[in-house]
């Protein structure tokens, strides 16, 4: 009981750049004030993630206890010592629908230098598999979430449910094929917010992208508002170090 009461919903996580934290914010902002999110929160409630938790997810855990803390400290310790730093770049804006519903699930921006990222995703598999976690459940996508969004009221679901269909996009392409039932207003918002924010978002050949603050552990603790992130530990690049950060206190 008391070693439940210990254990934490954990995974393991890249933090970007202060400057990277301003322009995802900043996308944020455009997306909050776009025709397309008037239209979607008239039948879903965005959950917005807040600056200080953006972040590149690298493997869930699950629940953890405090034991398997230790060994992912050291795992994390021994990948990020072998990995010279890994830089961020961002790229274009995203979104992934439910698969139950329909609706536009999570919104995203990816990271454009993914193969990077898809490397060190293994190298972390290959640790944790032999130190006795499970594989991955899901196939690795390297991303930065902006917000989720639920949808509201459950006695019209169907009627909600159509109309955020528009938003449920993967990604921005020049030709988009339209599901059945897709509503073809809320998608053309979408793919003008989506454009206009690859624009904006692409970084200029004279400004390198930025290199990412280490390999962290996160603590997830869920809430009606959503849920809210705690880093417990951070590795460094190249330095066999760790660094016991206040979320874990």
């Amino acid at each position: 009981m008391g070693e439940e009461a210990k254990s934490f919903r954990a995974f393991i996580a890249a933090g970007p750049s202060e400057e990277q934290r301003r322009r995802l914010l900043d996308v944020q902002e455009r997306v909050r004030r776009s025709p397309w999110a008037g239209a979607v929160g008239q039948h879903g409630r965005f959950v917005w993630v807040k600056p200080e938790a953006f972040h590149l997810t690298l493997r869930f855990l699950g629940k953890i206890t405090p034991e398997q803390e230790g060994a992912v400290g050291q795992i994390l310790k021994n990948v990020a010592a072998a990995c010279a730093p890994l830089s961020l770049a961002l790229g274009e804006l995203s979104g992934t629908p439910d698969p139950k519903g329909g609706h536009l699930r999570v919104l995203w921006v990816e990271a454009r230098d993914a193969p990077l990222w898809k490397r060190l995703e293994a190298s972390l598999s290959e640790a944790l598999g032999a130190a006795g976690f499970a594989p991955p459940g899901r196939p690795f996508a390297a991303h930065l979430t902006l917000a989720r969004v639920r949808p509201v009221g459950r006695g019209d679901g169907g009627r909600r449910k159509k109309d955020l269909r528009g938003a449920n996009e993967y990604r921005i392409k020049d030709k988009h094929p339209r599901e059945p039932g897709m509503s073809q207003d809320v998608t053309a918002l979408w793919q003008d917010l989506a454009q206009e924010i690859r624009r904006e978002i692409r970084e200029t050949p004279e400004a390198p992208p930025a290199e990412a603050a280490g390999l962290s552990l996160f603590e997830s603790r869920l809430a009606p508002e959503g849920p809210s992130y705690h880093e417990r530990l951070r590795a460094a690049w190249g330095a066999a170090s760790l660094k016991h950060t206040s979320g874990g206190e």
